[in-house]
């Protein structure tokens, strides 16, 4: 990063910010196929995911008992045939995702009802992508939709009065994350000096504070993207680590609504899996519990997992 940008950031730091790297990590596949992603935790340790092969099939999983639920999909809508995703999972057992036409050309969110009733709906403003990230208990959803130049914007939809707020417009906007207070973080890009003065090019974390300030960081310098956050201000997610070529995770915790900030991580101090060379977090509960994907490089098959704090 450059002595410009590091000097802006440290002067704006304010309070403690941590890693932690003392967990005990556990596989989650999804049986008899290749590939398991998962994406959502909440606090009763109920992972949400899905396993794929030539079709998506969309669980929950127990990973206290170690078991898996199958989630029926939405079976059709008004686009026609629909591929489920499930992305985030509440204390209640609401379930929010998306669901995308064959094409890839359409994505609805939807909210899934504790009775098992989907609702989809779009942001008014997409050009056809909408993605619901993450519920909480307040039914605030997180998530982003597309615009008609390419770019992405992060969105908060209030499921009780179907009304959206739009977040971090940018190049390519992800949110992703949001807790009980209705705090959201996510991922942006953005061209050189968007953020702060000095700020290089590149992919930045965030965090949305409840009153619409926002606190843009980096890890290391590198690329960096926040999926989860809870109560707590913890924050998980990864870098992209130029020098290997592989994806690191880490746990934050973020205090101060500075614009911006950068953090130094020792590498003892990064979430890796052991045996593979890429570690995605995209969740964490309010136990620290983390939730993501793994893979190595030569093979690309994706496996689920959940690190648990010793």
């Amino acid at each position: 990063m450059k002595t410009q940008m590091l000097a802006v950031l440290a002067a704006s730091l304010l309070g403690p910010i941590t890693a932690h790297a003392d967990y005990t990590f556990a596989q989650i596949d999804y049986p008899d196929v290749p590939n398991t992603l998962v994406f959502g935790i909440n606090n009763r340790g109920e992972v949400v995911g899905h396993g794929s092969s030539d079709v998506q099939v969309p669980f929950v999983y127990r990973w206290r008992r170690v078991d898996f639920t199958d989630v029926p999909p939405v079976s059709s809508t008004a686009s026609g045939d629909m591929v489920t995703f499930l992305s985030g999972i509440n204390d209640s057992y609401v379930i929010v995702g998306s669901v995308t036409s064959q094409d890839g050309s359409v994505r609805l969110g939807f909210v899934r009802s504790t009775d098992g009733t989907y609702s989809t709906f779009s942001h008014p403003d997409a050009d056809g992508q909408t993605q619901a990230r993450a519920v909480n208990d307040n039914g605030l959803v997180s998530g982003f939709r597309d615009a008609a130049d390419g770019s992405t914007v992060g969105f908060i939809y209030d499921t009780a009065t179907g009304t959206f707020v739009d977040i971090v417009p940018s190049l390519s906007t992800i949110a992703h994350g949001i807790n009980s207070a209705g705090e959201v973080v996510g991922s942006a890009n953005f061209d050189a000096d968007v953020v702060c003065p000095g700020a290089p090019a590149g992919k930045y974390g965030w965090l949305r504070f409840v009153d619409g300030s926002v606190t843009f960081f980096q890890v290391n310098g590198q690329p960096t993207q926040a999926r989860g956050i809870n109560d707590a201000h913890a924050i998980a997610g990864s870098i992209s680590d130029a020098d290997t070529a592989t994806e690191r995770g880490f746990v934050v915790e973020l205090t101060g609504s500075e614009p911006c900030v950068s953090l130094t991580i020792p590498a003892r101090r990064f979430l890796e899996f052991p045996g593979y060379d890429s570690t995605l977090p995209e969740g964490i509960s309010n136990s620290g519990a983390v939730v993501g994907m793994v893979f190595n490089n030569d093979d690309g098959v994706t496996h689920g997992f959940i690190a648990t704090r010793n």
